[in-house]
């Protein structure tokens, strides 16, 4: 028995990690009873306030934005609707009101330019704003308003009327289509303000520059039965000297915008006038070819063209109306028909700038209007089948646009120097007008499927776009046509 005893207290010692196990249940007991001691004490315990905070939805259906309220979630990627970034293979950015204003923002150049893969081509306070995207060319036409083609001017767009920029670097023409100025890999959006559920007045003054004064009104007011009805005006007077010296650049704003969001139905309506008045615009020119060392950049206060004056307008009226089939199915619609006009002296350079910055000009007239009506019409549904959820948009666009001009020069050319500019030589004609230069029409159709993996872990989007270009040109003096295209 002697011998058995030393083998029976080996077999049966608690093992150090047993012993650390049953230390860690009872005291996991024994925390357990505290707490139920705790939940039924009568004396009670106060616990500090805990504040959740979560952004109301957006009237319009805008994404939310991130801390600060300078960019959004997301934005309106065309037929794949308002979707969240963090949801599409796309890289997008989608800048907020708050940004327009912290920067003091005046056009939509200002803003692009935050990013390092958007630049701009023209100089500010020259003829218009043209863009790249990631090295595709996007031209002010093609900047689409409410996901509209064809409505903004050739010129710029003021900002007093917009609330969101939104930037896609990627295919614009699976989501928007070819825009009527030919861009395909990237587009720019802009979306319209809207009232907010919170009264708003407000006055914005500003002084730039020299001697350049400024004054916004901003008014949104919603009404009736739970807010379903909003009004938003805005008014802008700006005037003074610009960005080169003896200039004077003037614009005028009025828009207005009213929209309804009811239970199933969301319907808005924008109507916006703006006039430009710019008077020694900063022109852009080039070199002769040959020249082997660049000449030191003048002052970039003085125009090379002294006296060339720009003036612009546009009037557009547009509207979108949504309605909620059910609880997976909606139809949308938008349509808009915008007419902009603009009449400048158009300096042309004979020879360009060689190495000691001479060159020659003329001067002459370019005076163009552009006249578009734009629509688009479609359905985004969801359902699933087995595992695998879908939510498949058929959408369809059209787009009809009429172009003129009046172009002539004069017929004498004046020597000038980029540090000592000539005056412009004097025009000896009448102003004409604007005649048919070209038409354009485009419609697409298109059919995206974005299906959904492993309870929405994974996201694969398939789409495809059939668009159809047709477009002729004629001559501005006879009217007659001169070449005609259509493709698919």
């Amino acid at each position: 028995m002697q011998s058995t005893t030393p083998r029976a207290s080996q077999r049966f010692t608690p093992h150090p990690l047993a012993l650390l196990v049953r230390q860690c249940l009872g005291a996991g007991l024994a925390v357990a009873a505290v707490g139920v001691a705790a939940q039924t004490s009568t004396s009670g315990t106060t616990l500090d306030e805990v504040k959740v905070r979560e952004q109301a939805e957006a009237i319009g259906g805008l994404q939310k934005t991130y801390h600060g309220g300078q960019f959004a979630r997301g934005g309106d990627l065309g037929i794949l609707g308002k979707t969240d970034q963090m949801n599409v293979p796309f890289s997008t950015t989608n800048y907020t009101n708050e940004l327009i204003q912290n920067q003091q923002a005046l056009t939509v150049a200002d803003v692009v330019m935050n990013d390092a893969s958007v630049r701009s081509l023209q100089a500010r306070g020259g003829y218009g704003d043209d863009f790249q995207v990631r090295g595709l060319t996007v031209s002010n036409t093609d900047v689409s308003l409410n996901g509209l083609f064809g409505l903004s001017p050739s010129t710029r767009i003021p900002l007093e009327m917009i609330e969101r920029v939104e930037v896609l670097k990627g295919p614009g023409a699976l989501t928007n289509g070819v825009g009527p100025g030919g861009s395909v890999g990237g587009s720019i959006n802009l979306v319209t303000k809207r009232a907010a559920d919170t009264p708003l007045t407000r006055l914005t003054t500003t002084y730039m520059g020299t001697a350049q004064f400024g004054a916004h009104v901003d008014v949104g007011r919603r009404f009736g039965e739970d807010n379903q009805w909003g009004v938003r005006a805005n008014a802008l007077v700006r005037n003074g000297e610009g960005n080169v010296d003896g200039g004077r650049q003037r614009a005028d704003v009025a828009a207005l915008g009213v929209d309804y969001a009811g239970g199933r139905l969301r319907w808005s309506l924008d109507a916006f006038a703006t006039e430009g008045k710019t008077r020694q615009f900063r022109p852009q020119t080039a070199f002769r070819a040959g020249v082997t060392q660049m000449p030191a950049a003048p002052d970039n206060r003085t125009s090379i063209y002294p006296g060339a004056d720009l003036t612009d307008d546009m009037r557009t009226v547009m509207s979108r109306l949504e309605y909620d089939l059910n609880d997976s199915t909606t139809v949308y619609g938008g349509v808009g028909y915008t007419h902009n006009t603009n009449e400048q002296h158009f300096p042309t350079a004979g020879l360009r700038v060689d190495g000691l910055g001479n060159f020659t000009v003329a001067n002459g007239y370019y005076d163009a209007y552009n006249k578009t009506s734009s629509a688009d019409v479609g359905l985004r549904t969801k359902f699933q089948t087995g595992g695998i959820g879908h939510t498949v948009a058929l959408a369809t666009n059209y787009l009809d646009q009429e172009i003129g001009y009046f172009y002539q020069l004069t017929s004498t050319y004046a020597p000038s120097n980029i540090y000592n500019p000539a005056p412009l030589p004097t025009i000896n004609f009448p102003r004409g007008n604007p005649s048919k230069s070209s038409e354009l029409k485009q419609h697409s159709l298109a059919l995206a499927d974005t299906m959904s993996f492993d309870s929405g872990r994974y996201l694969l989007t398939l789409g495809v776009r059939d668009q159809t270009i047709e477009q002729g040109s004629f001559n501005v003096n006879t009217g007659a046509g001169t070449s005609y295209y259509k493709a698919s």
